[in-house]
């Protein structure tokens, strides 16, 4: 059961965090906008598009990026409040120990880490697909950086296919080997000089085929060059198909389903898909961290008052992003686990939080 104290702090922790939301919304908006709006210009957009089909999911995007920042500050900003006022060394005097106190902080930082979830995991990727879509179409930013020579990758676990030069504008691809394996041996390669999509049965039309056929030492060779074939494969046009921030528009769902298929596949890189699957979960939990680290510095009254814990705690909270951003970079190089490379900053946060409730205020 809530009580009335317990009300009191959460409410100014909620406060407080929306309105930080609030002016680094305005912040972020408004210099993006000076960056862009020549792009909304030159390419005729209507304004009801760049508000609807562009803002409206670019706030819930950037927002989600600086969620532990904004906790941090909030923390700050209204704990210094309360100690100025000699409220937080009342409750100290009270007989109230600093973990009573640091309760209600962590009710709120579970308000706050369970939106920023939801945002990470639901919202903030549907609306980045919307986005990004209207970015590729009404502006021509993210080209697709897909596949289209030498393509190489499994289509199932005993079925590979080798494209040489595959072509997105009218889904053709040429020079084409599909290879079928039993364990490590090669059982059948079936070429084609080309090969088309037909969408209206979602079938590949093979052109000019050879088959052979190996059992042992022993070769079939069969070539027919005049008729064609419809054949199904667990191959689509979207295949070929990529774009830079396609991690960004995915669902969770969609992250694991794709990390999956890239696996099974042996192509590419999926190391950037699976930093961008952990980091929506450990962002949001940082927010605990952050809110104890916040409560450590602001509870003490001290001369400088609300200034000094300001500019600490933003200097912590840079240094938790430019960590976490570094230790990205690490784990997208492979030179660490892809999980330790997202979950460090959390780790050494947490002794660094430790650290200062030690020598907090009792």
């Amino acid at each position: 059961m809530l009580k009335r104290l317990d009300k009191y702090i959460i409410g100014n922790y909620l406060k407080t965090f929306g309105f930080t939301v609030l002016i680094f919304t305005l912040v972020s908006t408004i210099i993006n906008f000076s960056e862009m709006v020549h792009r909304f210009i030159e390419n005729d957009v209507p304004w009801s598009s760049v508000v609807l089909d562009f803002y409206i999911w670019y706030i819930p995007y950037i927002n989600s990026q600086l969620v532990p920042l904004y906790a941090l500050i909030s923390v700050i900003f209204f704990t210094s409040r309360l100690a100025d006022n000699s409220e937080i060394l009342s409750m100290l005097n009270a007989g109230m120990s600093l973990g009573r106190i640091a309760r209600p902080y962590l009710i709120g930082a579970t308000v706050i880490a369970g939106l920023s979830l939801f945002l990470n995991h639901v919202f903030v990727p549907y609306g980045n697909a919307q986005r990004l879509a209207f970015e590729r179409n009404d502006l021509g930013r993210e080209k697709d950086l897909g596949r289209h020579s030498e393509v190489h990758m499994f289509i199932t676990p005993t079925s590979k296919v080798y494209v040489r030069h595959y072509s997105k504008k009218d889904s053709t691809a040429r020079d084409v080997r599909l290879e079928t394996y039993d364990g490590p041996k090669l059982t059948t390669i079936l070429s084609a000089a080309r090969m088309q999509w037909n969408g209206k049965d979602s079938t590949w039309k093979l052109f000019n085929r050879t088959h052979r056929t190996f059992d042992g030492t022993d070769e079939t060779f069969m070539q027919e060059r005049r008729t064609t074939i419809d054949t199904t494969l667990a191959l689509v046009p979207s295949d070929f198909v990529a774009y830079k921030y396609e991690k960004d528009q995915l669902s969770t769902l969609g992250l694991m389903q794709h990390i999956k298929k890239e696996r099974a596949r042996s192509v590419g890189n999926t190391t950037k898909f699976e930093i961008e699957l952990a980091k929506r979960t450990a962002e949001p939990l940082s927010v605990f961290i952050l809110t104890l680290i916040g409560l450590a510095i602001a509870g003490r009254k001290t001369r400088g008052g609300m200034g000094i814990n300001l500019v600490s705690g933003i200097v912590l909270g840079l240094n938790f992003v430019f960590l976490s951003r570094f230790s990205h970079t690490l784990a997208n190089s492979s030179a660490i686990p892809t999980w330790v490379g997202v979950w460090i900053p959390n780790m050494l946060f947490s002794l660094i939080a430790l650290w200062l409730l030690s020598r907090a205020q009792r």
